[in-house]
């Protein structure tokens, strides 16, 4: 007898990284004159592989407390803050010299996060496997990257 487990990528389950009415903020606010902006709720909720995907990135981590990370690139500088020990990280953008550019840098983090979670879950639901003493019979990664597993039980 055999089971399947089919597990979307997680890239396109989270979508972003960003809230919708973050992410709208930022694009309304191109071109524009920017001043101190409020922090942006992000969805990156695992701190771990917030760093992680931050460094694989090629970028330099500076930790300004504890759940408080400052990054700096080209195009401004990333200042992500928890407000609650457990909840959501924020972004605040600060000293942005080309947002269009930071725009781009955060996308590229976003789907490289969503990689990050995606490889984490698989890892988690292998050793499930193994640990209920289940096998694998035959898994296929599909073409919007969706992963299917057949178990054998």
């Amino acid at each position: 007898m055999s089971m399947t487990i089919t597990l979307i990528p997680l890239a396109i389950a989270m979508s972003m990284s960003l809230t919708s009415a973050s992410l709208s903020t930022l694009i309304a606010l191109q071109g524009k004159p920017l001043g101190d902006l409020e922090p942006l709720e992000t969805r990156y909720a695992d701190e771990a592989l917030l760093l992680r995907t931050l460094r694989e990135h090629g970028m330099t981590v500076q930790s300004a407390g504890e759940g408080e990370y400052l990054v700096q690139t080209d195009c401004g500088r990333l200042h992500y803050l928890r407000k609650e020990k457990n909840g959501p990280f924020y972004l605040q953008i600060e000293n942005v010299q080309n947002m269009r550019g930071l725009l781009e840098s955060i996308d590229s983090l976003e789907n490289e996060y969503g990689r990050n979670v995606q490889k984490f879950t698989y890892d988690r639901v292998l050793h499930s496997i193994r640990h209920y003493g289940l096998s694998i019979e035959d898994q296929a990664v599909l073409e919007d990257e969706s992963i299917v597993l057949r178990l054998r039980v």
